[in-house]
Order: structure tokens, then C-alpha cells, then sequence
């Protein structure tokens, strides 16, 4: 999206081809965070309204009309070309279609998944996004993991996550 500077309003539709078992996550009109947080049309639609998808975006985004209206020019399709390559890939085709430009990407591997696994430094910043009140230092402990004690290094986290 950013790599293209779509504008939201403009966009007509959009297509998803992907594998059968993603397909299954065509929640319209999810009712609790959950809901949200497995509806293939409401998190493109948060991805494409907020430019990022994380839990601060998904919690009110039910009540959130230019999501919703976003979400509805989603549409899901199972393509057996894709479904063909699951298990060993999990892929999707995005194609958004605005007036006068239409945008394909195909992804085979999400980033994070262990085929396709995120970088340290990719890794600690989604952490600190998603645990912003925790010291990120407290991570450097499972740096020297192997030399530890792991009773240990539990305390240690437990106690920077009750904090």
C-alpha cells in the first residue's frame, strides 16, 4: 500500500485469491476483538486505513465506519493454483483495483512464518510494539541463553512483564 500511495477512498475492490483454510476467515461483521482479529476483510481493511495492523488498531475498529465500508470492497476467493501449494506454502494474492489503476502482490511466505522468519532487529520491533511498557533490555537476556539457568531467566521476565 505505502510502496504505491493508494488512497484509501479511491479504491473500487479488492481481491483475495488465496488457499482454502485463509479463505474461511470471511468474518463481514465481526462482533468481538477476536472476531477482528481472524476476519481476513477487517484486518486488510485496518492494514489499509491505518498503514500498520497491530492490537491498538483492531480494538475499536468494529465501530469504525470507514473500516467497515473498507472491509465490504473486500472479496475472498479460494484459488486452486494456491490451494494447491498449502501446506507447504500459505499464499495469497492481493489485487487492488482503483479508478484507473489496479495493483497486484503475491506473497507465498508471510513474513514471521518459520520458512520466512523475521530478523532479530525485525523481531524486537514488533516485541516493542506490541509491549510498549516493557524495557526492551530485559531481552538481552536471551542472548546467553545457552549459559543460563532458566529458573532464572523466568524470573527475570516475569517480573519486567508485571511491571
Amino acid at each position: 500500500m505505502n510502496s504505491n500511495s493508494i488512497n484509501p477512498a479511491d479504491i473500487q475492490d479488492i481481491t483475495v485469491e488465496t488457499y482454502e483454510i485463509a479463505a474461511s476467515h470471511d468474518n463481514y461483521q465481526p462482533r468481538s476483538l477476536e472476531g477482528i482479529r481472524q476476519s481476513l476483510p477487517f484486518n486488510i481493511a485496518i492494514a489499509i486505513r491505518e498503514g500498520n495492523l497491530s492490537i491498538g488498531e483492531t480494538s475499536e475498529s468494529s465501530k469504525d465506519n470507514k473500516i467497515i465500508e473498507t472491509a465490504s470492497k473486500v472479496k475472498i476467493k479460494i484459488d486452486n493454483d494456491l490451494n494447491n501449494l498449502y501446506p507447504t506454502k500459505r499464499p495469497s494474492r492481493v489485487t487492488i483495483r482503483c479508478e484507473g489503476n489496479v495493483y497486484t502482490e503475491r506473497v507465498d511466505l508471510a513474513k514471521g512464518e518459520p520458512e520466512n522468519p523475521f530478523s532479530k532487529d525485525e523481531l524486537l520491533t514488533k516485541f516493542r510494539k506490541l509491549n510498549h511498557h516493557v524495557d526492551i533490555d530485559c531481552l538481552k537476556i536471551l542472548d546467553d541463553l545457552e549459559d543460563r539457568n532458566l529458573s532464572d531467566v523466568m524470573h527475570i521476565l516475569n517480573n519486567e512483564f508485571k511491571s
